[in-house]
């Protein structure tokens, strides 16, 4: 058993800490490989007491030291809990106000401290504890591990419009569905607001990439609360290839959150160079939006061979399908698209943006905006 792994076995629950602990010494002072490293972590779990491994070593000898003392004054046996206190308190003096909790109620309140209230994963201060824990256990077995960083598309429309009692309703179901398609040993965080973090233990990007597409697959087809429709998006990074510091990580996961949302939403993104299947061109197009009978106006902005942004006079109902009839300024030629709205938001607060998705590849559209002048790669938006 490794010493970290020891941490976790120390402390089961009260019968069994009681029945071990006295093992749990002789290892931390014998000459288990592991004998420091278990000395450190077992005074940390008692008393809340960091050292360095030859001292944690030492001080839990003279423990045991003071405990023999102890019990011959008392003439009876006295427990390693009641001599490590009396220890701290009165001859080290590194505990001046301790407390005395039943480790059960303990326990209980260090795993509310983890979790977040409103949708029950983990909170964001538990996520860093994890991925701390997780790149030393990578970096020592010489594993991969990958995170995906979700991020709710246009929650914010959903808090505007359904108020936000409704939108916490929507929080906690999108976090159930999330925990639905993890694995028992992944881990699922909020990050913050509509942000999730997951970790995925032993797992490459391409593996994650899989999960992730399970996960907005579920999201597409989720009954949602007050019969709200919400996507997301998915930036995944992946120890070591994306960074060798859970902070260099999660960094990269957010850079490729922030490509999956410049791309389009409703989509994952595992590489830098898998950011966009094709480049995407700023576009000088007039636009006439058709859904069924009602017409909406507006201009293309970009364009890729397989989506585009559009801003309109009206907002577009995400999900519904619409026939676009594009000219391009310049040329004044013409093209009939059609598409599926996959999101949508307010820019600046002055015009209805779009993310559209062709049904099919248009190689003629991205012609028609080549052969237009003034030709240039689409500028990095805000999400």
């Amino acid at each position: 058993m490794e010493a970290s792994d020891h941490r976790d076995g120390v402390l089961e629950d009260s019968q069994a800490f009681t029945e071990d602990l006295g093992a749990t010494v002789n290892r931390a002072i014998g000459d288990d490989p592991a004998a420091q490293q278990i000395a450190v972590e077992l005074l940390e779990q008692l008393c809340d007491v960091p050292l360095p491994a030859d001292l944690a070593q030492q001080k839990i000898r003279e423990i045991q030291e003071h405990r023999r003392r102890l019990g011959q004054k008392l003439d009876r046996e006295v427990d390693f809990r009641v001599a490590a206190l009396d220890y701290f308190m009165v001859h080290d003096q590194r505990l001046q106000n301790p407390r005395v909790i039943e480790l059960d109620r303990f326990r209980e309140y260090a795993l509310r401290s983890t979790i977040d209230p409103l949708t029950g994963v983990y909170n964001r201060r538990f996520l860093h504890e994890i991925l701390h824990r997780e790149t030393s256990r990578a970096r020592r077995y010489g594993h991969s591990y990958s995170i995906l960083f979700l991020d709710i598309d246009d929650f914010k429309l959903v808090n505007d419009k359904h108020g936000h009692q409704l939108g916490d309703e929507v929080l906690m179901s999108f976090a159930s569905t999330l925990q639905m398609h993890l694995r028992e040993e992944d881990v699922a965080a909020r990050y913050g607001g509509e942000e999730f973090v997951a970790v995925l233990p032993a797992t490459t990007s391409e593996g994650a990439l899989h999960v992730a597409e399970r996960i907005l697959s579920a999201c597409r087809n989720e009954a949602y609360p007050g019969g709200v429709s919400i996507t997301a998006s998915v930036g995944i990074a992946e120890y070591p290839i994306d960074g060798t510091s859970a902070a260099a990580v999660i960094e990269q996961a957010d850079k490729h959150l922030y490509a999956a949302k410049l791309a389009g939403k409703d989509q994952a993104i595992a590489r830098a160079e898998d950011q966009r299947r094709s480049p995407r061109y700023r576009a000088s197009c007039l636009v006439t939006a058709t859904i069924t009978e009602d017409v909406i106006q507006g201009a293309m902005h970009n364009v890729s061979l397989y989506g585009a942004m559009l801003a309109l006079d009206r907002p577009l109902p995400i999900g519904r399908h619409v026939t676009l009839e594009i000219r391009e300024v310049q040329s004044d030629n013409t093209i009939t698209v059609s598409a599926q709205v996959v999101w949508t938001s307010v820019f600046g607060g002055l015009a209805h943006t779009a993310g559209i998705r062709y049904h099919t590849p248009q190689p003629e559209l991205i012609e028609l905006v080549r052969n237009g002048p003034g030709l240039k790669h689409a500028p990095r938006t805000p999400p």
